[in-house]
């Protein structure tokens, strides 16, 4: 059991001593999941000089600009206010942990991989009326403690991030997800069954929730939840989780109410984040490229430390993977920067969140500027 949830919450210490562990076992119905574009991998002989502005592989188009990264916190009332939970006694209540790890595109690899992104947490509170779920930790392309909530007598979902909190229509969370809310943005979801189980617990809304999380139906998904057993695992876009501690619980209705009320504590807007430390990403190895080519600029070995820029003017999310392994996620028109590189070439290109292409794999060099726009 990962000691640091303890501290992160030490009211459920003492439920830790009775979490047990859930085996993942994979089941053979799947829903159609959404292949992503393929994108040519650049060999290094034709790889492109550094100074090329790539252009974003733009897939589904928002309806209307994002909000600004910079746009003051504010809380808006909820489409239907939850009453029933504004008090009342308590209500028993599953706490699940999900690990989250990415599942890089094969085409953005570049071959093995020397080192592994950390992982983020998915830790949902939930009873059979209501969940809330939070995103914890690097693995994930969003805010820091971003906080969803849902009913299950009510489609969609209420929503506190950096820009505060508010309601999200049916199928919006996958947009802003993504990274532009308005948009028409959908993802397939594979959700994981385990057999020889009889049920019994709160595992609808978990199915309810990736539903929404994916732009689909909730009575889509709910069949892989029948009899309500909770998922062992699923996976959409380049997120694989795995549940790994389940601690009955029993809390204030308060504390499941899904509107505005019982804010979480403020949650600081990012522009940008990075995935992998300095002292991580000076582990990875520069490709080997002929120096003699007159294609690959030489590059300065006195340089100690170089940083890879990246403008997003597209309209999404960015993750950006070097050497096959993500570094770091850039908000729509912001810009990201990372710095712990040794001086050379990486393999280097960029997905959005659902997996569609925001720039071709080809080798870059290091220290280097990107610019991703979206094309006229």
């Amino acid at each position: 059991m990962n000691a640091s949830l303890c501290g992160s919450a030490d009211w459920r210490c003492v439920a830790w001593a009775c979490a047990w562990l859930c085996a993942a076992a994979c089941g053979d119905d799947t829903l159609t999941e959404r292949s992503p574009q393929a994108a040519t991998p650049a060999p290094p002989q034709t790889a492109p000089e550094p100074s090329v502005d790539w252009a974003a592989h733009v897939v589904d188009t928002p309806e209307e600009p994002p909000p600004s990264a910079a746009a003051s916190e504010q809380t808006q009332a909820a489409t239907l206010a939850d009453h029933d939970y504004e008090a009342g006694a308590e209500v028993p209540v599953r706490h699940l942990v999900y690990r989250v790890g990415f599942v890089v595109p094969p085409e953005l690899r570049g071959g093995r991989p020397l080192l592994s992104a950390p992982a983020g947490e998915l830790h949902i509170d939930v009873s059979r009326e209501r969940l809330r779920a939070r995103l914890v930790g690097p693995g994930w392309p969003c805010d820091e403690g971003t906080e969803v909530r849902l009913r299950s007598d009510v489609p969609g979902v209420y929503l506190f991030d950096g820009q505060g909190g508010r309601p999200l229509p049916p199928g919006q969370l996958a947009a802003w997800f993504q990274g532009h809310e308005g948009g028409h943005t959908k993802g397939g979801v594979r959700v994981l069954r385990e057999s020889g189980k009889a049920g019994g617990g709160p595992g609808e809304l978990v199915c309810a929730l990736l539903a929404e999380w994916t732009r689909q139906d909730r009575d889509d998904v709910l069949p892989r939840c029948v009899g309500g057993s909770l998922a062992p695992g699923f996976r959409f876009g380049l997120w694989s989780a795995e549940l790994t501690a389940i601690v009955p619980l029993s809390l204030p209705r308060t504390k499941l109410r899904a509107d505005a009320g019982d804010p979480p504590a403020p949650i600081s807007a990012l522009p940008y984040r990075a995935i992998l430390e300095p002292s991580e990403l000076s582990r990875l190895v520069p490709s080997h490229v002929r120096t003699a080519d007159p294609r690959f600029a030489p590059v300065d070995a006195s340089v100690t430390d170089a940083a890879l820029d990246v403008d997003n003017d597209s309209d999404a999310r960015v993750i950006v993977i070097a050497q096959g392994v993500p570094v770091g996620w850039v908000r729509a028109h912001a810009h990201g920067h990372f710095p712990g590189f040794t001086p050379g070439y990486y393999y280097i290109g960029a997905v959005r969140p659902f997996g569609q292409p925001a720039m071709r794999a080809g080798l870059i060099r290091v220290p280097s500027s990107l610019h991703l726009r979206k094309p006229n």
